[in-house]
């Protein structure tokens, strides 16, 4: 999907603050179905097909094992009954349209959709209340036990991108996910034809700790969620990552590169680590020519920031394709 951008969209390009609780466990459903889709977050796998309740199965039907999944589902609102009453609120023709190309994979298998799922597109209000219950217990039952990694994992991510953000705007921002950026158009996977239009609504950004694919957007009507893109958050680093990094750059640049967590000039960045500003260069310099930092000078202050890249190896991740 190749989704344009006008001024008014960038103008209301926002990250979100907080994860969504809706939509992560929507993306954990899809996630637990297939076993190669296994999100970083330690024994959450073990845990869901342990305790997965019985009123969650209603899911089955909704969210397919292979294909994609009903973008309605995909609420970005940080509130879990903020999300429900939006999927309520979502009109019968896109919630068919939604289902119809989800299970358009089963009907090449012989497979039609239960008859409950054409009282769903049908716009039955009760079906409806059906699974966002289903979603809501799978999400206490399963995911809300997992809520304080999920958090983490969301506002380390969101800690690396407001930087690239703020140094390289929207383009920086979206190349970092791992999206192609080029004549005001950004190009990730999504429903519907091939190119979009945003409508100078915005778009809301944000992180996945259950979501494995490639970036992806939901483009909507505001009344109903609203425009969004959602990417794999970065899983946050460990000591054993963190030792690796010393290992491959040496132990001073490695504490270079985390000091630049927040730009500074040289004198100050030395001073973080302890060494010569003469030294703190020459590490500097060496960061710079393996494309990790940048540096820019206004009169005779430098000023060093993590690139992308740099941040991207800082969380112990490499950056996604563009």
């Amino acid at each position: 999907m190749l989704v344009h951008f006008s001024v008014a969209d960038l103008a209301r390009l926002r990250l979100c603050v907080a994860p969504a609780p809706l939509m992560e466990s929507a993306l954990a459903f899809a996630a637990l179905r297939v076993p190669q889709r296994s999100p970083a977050l330690g024994s959450w796998r073990q845990h869901a097909q342990r305790c997965f309740p019985a009123a969650a199965r209603p899911l089955v039907d909704v969210i397919p094992a292979h294909g994609p999944a009903p973008e309605f589902l995909d609420q970005t609102a940080g509130d879990l009954d903020e999300a429900v009453d939006l999927v309520l609120s979502v009109p019968p023709r896109l919630v068919r349209s939604d289902l119809a190309r989800c299970w358009a994979g089963r009907a090449r298998q012989d497979r039609r959709p239960p008859a409950w799922l054409r009282l769903l597109g049908d716009g039955d209000r009760a079906t409806l209340a059906t699974v966002t219950n289903a979603l809501r217990a799978f999400h206490i039952a399963c995911v809300e036990p997992f809520w304080p990694e999920v958090r983490a994992r969301f506002e380390h991510d969101r800690d690396v991108r407001v930087p690239v953000l703020v140094t390289g705007g929207p383009a920086a921002l979206f190349e970092s996910v791992g999206l192609r950026w080029r004549d005001d158009a950004a190009c990730g996977s999504g429903s519907g034809p091939g190119e979009r239009w945003l409508d100078g609504t915005g778009l809301q950004v944000t992180s996945s700790a259950f979501y494995t694919g490639p970036p992806m957007f939901v483009v909507r009507p505001a009344s109903i969620g609203g425009n969004a893109l959602i990417y794999p958050a970065l899983p946050v680093p460990d000591a054993t990552e963190r030792a690796g990094l010393a290992a491959a750059l040496g132990h001073t640049r490695a504490a270079l590169l985390a000091a630049l967590d927040e730009p500074c000039g040289t004198t100050r960045l030395a001073a973080r680590l302890g060494i010569s500003a003469a030294s703190a260069s020459v590490h500097a310099k060496a960061l710079r020519e393996a494309g990790l930092i940048r540096t820019t000078r206004a009169g005779c202050a430098v000023r060093h920031a993590l690139t992308p890249l740099g941040r991207a190896l800082l969380a112990a991740r490499p950056p996604a394709a563009g």
